[in-house]
């Protein structure tokens, strides 16, 4: 029977060790009855409950008692608690010794469960916000909870024992009886909302969810209700109904275009009606798929804007690129994201706002393709006036045609005896073609786009050469590899003396707007050319003939620096009407050329009047030529001039005139090689001492790497050396140069 029983029985010693253990014990603690034989009671009891159990031991070993019941918890062999109930009894021999323990242990596991859960279920609605009410069938309260109390105001001492419809607003019978009616036929009622009153007189929106109470049998005894006051979030939803109505008519009513995305879903909860204005596609494939506008992002700004997404998914997105809408017209868009936080401070929404920048776009390329071409047109005045080779001045042209026109190719050629050469060109060395062009020459007559610009003297675009029609086509080898064409005859007078030719492997890639540009680069090729054949007949002529060729040189200059007066003048027009106040910059560059103007023109009443020199001092004759380089460069230019008063009319002629002439020259060469920013200039002279000083903080270049033929450098020796003076060049390449001159004289007062 020991072992048969359903209950844990075991016999141990009074220090605790088991002396016998039944099966079901054995069962329930989950050890062999050897293992629990070589234990003691104190080693499978939870450390928590085993004091508790040593009190009760010694109570029994001291007579006060013979048995004791506890609930105590054993720890199982798996480590898990088990909770039990053990009657424990102090067996004793026929004399009366002490002889053992008989445990009696059953499981009591589930009971405790049942308790604890009670406790918890108690607690819970003692301590929940919301109303917990506990109701007879008839409606009779008979429980009411701390939440109730705040909710309506009344005590449970007052309520408990009246019927619930005490809580209903006047009029509403016919509700209470609605609800009556549904609880007995057994349903739940859940979430409805209702209005109720409070003690105080206070009507109350209240959210209410009832269920019915039943016995073993299944029957209904009772309802349970959870009553919830929502009347602040009524408030709250109806404010935001407003706001959000307002916010509806906003957004709605705006170009921008306006969103809202959940970061957990990925899903877009609104967009603004103006995406399908400026995109061009339905907002419901946004909240189909958030990611559904890239299909409209233009393909070369698609993977910038990709990677921006992933890097900021909930907020900070801030990047401008191009969309091509459904009608196949590009627009610039900016876009910026945000991050909406909860009460928690994590971010849950993202809010997006794109706005079009097309037309600022537009402008802002206007505007920088103005500044190009006026800075590419200066700089080829400049080479104008800063050499008289051919060569180089057309290459300057090239250079600065490809700032302004990007083409993959481009050429200068020159007619003589009604047969075209080219005789500058770029671009065809990477394909193998430059040998070829050496060879090549072409008729005028003979080739249709070289007569059609010496016929009509106006530039020529041909958008796709592979499919030109008509009269206008190009056959010549070196533009095989073209697929769009655009060329200006160079004029000069009434002739037509070259051509200017781009070719790009994009098809329509030119417009008009580059032929009005070539034809001012086209201008400036007729001056270099006009120019290097003047120099040409300048060099059989005797020396005042030499003085008015330079004068006639120098008059052209001063035409082109007018000239791009002229172009930032009409871009000033232009854009009066767009932003006038954009224009301070603008105003300052024609400021700057007027000025350049006005210094070239002075330059060249000294260069025909060479006597003047003389009259003039030679700290007003620096500054001239300072004045004359700032409007052909962006250089800061300082002069210091440390002598007596009157020291400039007593120094000789020929001194003054040659360091008039070295200082011209220095200036020349870092406007053309240097790229220098700023320059310093010192001249300081005393009794028989003058020293010249000039350090510019350009790119700088190695000494022993110039050749003896360089030009600049060997005028300035010989200048030098024809005043009797020291010269002493330093360079190194990225640190600048300086260049000082020395003179001494006995003869100088």
């Amino acid at each position: 029977m020991f072992e048969q029983i359903a209950i844990g029985m075991a016999f141990f010693s009074v220090d605790g060790r088991f002396l016998l253990v039944n099966q079901t014990l054995c069962h329930m603690l989950g050890y062999d009855q050897a293992e629990l034989l070589h234990s003691t009671f104190a080693d499978i009891t939870h450390p928590d409950d085993l004091e508790v159990d040593w009190v009760k031991v010694r109570r029994l070993l001291s007579g006060q008692q013979d048995r004791y019941t506890l609930d105590k918890r054993y720890v199982r062999k798996d480590g898990s608690a088990l909770w039990a109930e053990i009657t424990v009894t102090l067996i004793h021999t026929e004399t009366g010794e002490f002889q053992y323990f008989l445990g009696v242990i059953q499981d009591i596991s589930r009971r405790k469960q049942a308790e604890e859960a009670r406790l918890y279920l108690a607690a819970i609605v003692e301590n929940s916000e919301d109303g917990i009410i506990g109701k007879a069938l008839d409606g009779t309260i008979i429980s009411w909870n701390a939440g109730a109390e705040r909710i309506y105001g009344y005590t449970a001492e007052e309520v408990i024992g009246r019927s619930i419809a005490m809580l209903f607003l006047p009029g509403a019978e016919r509700e209470y009886e609605q609800i009556q009616a549904r609880i007995h036929r057994g349903e739940r009622i859940s979430r409805f909302e209702t209005r109720r009153v409070r003690k105080d007189g206070v009507p109350l929106d209240i959210a209410l969810t009832i269920s019915p109470i039943k016995n073993q049998l299944g029957e209904i005894i009772g309802l349970s209700a959870i009553e919830r006051d929502i009347t602040m979030l009524k408030w709250a939803q109806a404010m935001q109904k407003e706001n959000e109505e307002r916010l509806r008519q906003l957004t709605e009513n705006i170009d921008e275009v306006l969103w809202l995305k959940d970061v957990s879903t990925n899903q877009m909860l609104y967009v603004s009606p103006a995406y399908s204005t400026i995109w061009g596609a339905s907002r419901k494939s946004l909240y189909e798929n958030a990611a559904s506008f890239l299909g409209i992002v233009n393909p070369e700004d698609r993977p910038r804007i990709q990677e921006a997404l992933q890097q900021h998914p909930s907020g900070g997105f801030d990047e401008e690129y191009r969309i091509i809408p459904s009608d196949k017209k590009q627009r610039w868009i900016h876009a910026r994201t945000f991050p909406i936080r909860n009460e928690q401070g994590e971010i849950y929404r993202v809010a997006g706002v794109a706005e079009d920048i097309t037309e600022q776009k537009r402008l802002m390329i206007a505007e920088h393709e103005q500044r190009v071409l006026a800075e590419a047109l200066r700089d080829t005045a400049n080479a104008l006036n800063s050499t008289l080779d051919m060569s180089e001045v057309l290459d300057r042209i090239l250079a600065n045609i490809k700032r302004v026109v990007p083409p993959d190719a481009a050429e200068i050629m020159l007619i003589e005896n009604g047969v075209a050469h080219i005789v500058r060109s770029q671009g065809y060395a990477d394909r193998g073609l430059q040998d070829e062009l050496q060879c090549l020459s072409f008729s005028v007559a003979s080739t249709p786009n070289l007569r059609y610009m010496t016929e009509t003297k106006q530039p020529l675009i041909v958008p796709d050469i592979q499919h030109s029609t008509g009269d206008i086509t190009l056959k010549m080898s070196p533009a095989l590899f073209w697929r769009s064409y655009a060329g200006v005859p160079i004029n000069t007078q009434d002739a037509v003396i070259g051509f200017i030719n781009l070719g790009s492997i994009t098809p329509n890639f030119f417009t008009p707007v580059h032929a009005d540009q070539l034809q001012g680069f086209a201008e400036q090729a007729a001056i270099a050319i006009k120019n290097a054949r003047l120099h040409e007949q300048v060099q059989e002529l005797a020396a005042h003939r030499e003085r008015q060729r330079l004068a006639r040189d120098l008059h052209d200059a001063v035409s082109q620096t007018l000239f791009s007066a002229s172009i930032t003048a009409e871009a000033l027009l232009r854009n009066w009407n767009r932003d006038p106040s954009a224009i301070g910059e603008q105003l300052a560059d024609l400021h700057r050329l007027t000025r350049g103007a006005l210094a070239e023109t002075r330059a060249v009443l000294l260069e025909l009047r060479p006597d003047t020199l003389m009259e003039i001092e030679l700290e007003e004759l620096v500054r001239q030529l300072i004045e004359a380089i700032r409007s052909r460069k962006h250089i800061d230019i300082s002069l210091s001039i440390n002598a007596p008063k009157d020291a400039a009319y007593h120094m000789p002629p020929d001194l003054k005139l040659g360091l008039y002439r070295i200082i011209q020259e220095s200036l020349n060469n870092v406007v053309k090689h240097s790229d220098a920013t700023h320059v310093d200039m010192t001249l300081a002279y005393r009794d028989d001492h003058v020293r010249l000083d000039i350090t510019d903080d350009g790119r700088g270049f190695d000494l022993e790497a110039v050749p003896p033929s360089s030009m600049g450098l060997r005028i300035m020796h010989e200048r030098v050396e024809t005043l009797g003076a020291a010269l002493k060049i330093e360079s190194q390449i990225g640190s600048g140069t300086h260049i000082s001159v020395t003179w001494t004289s006995d003869d100088m007062p």
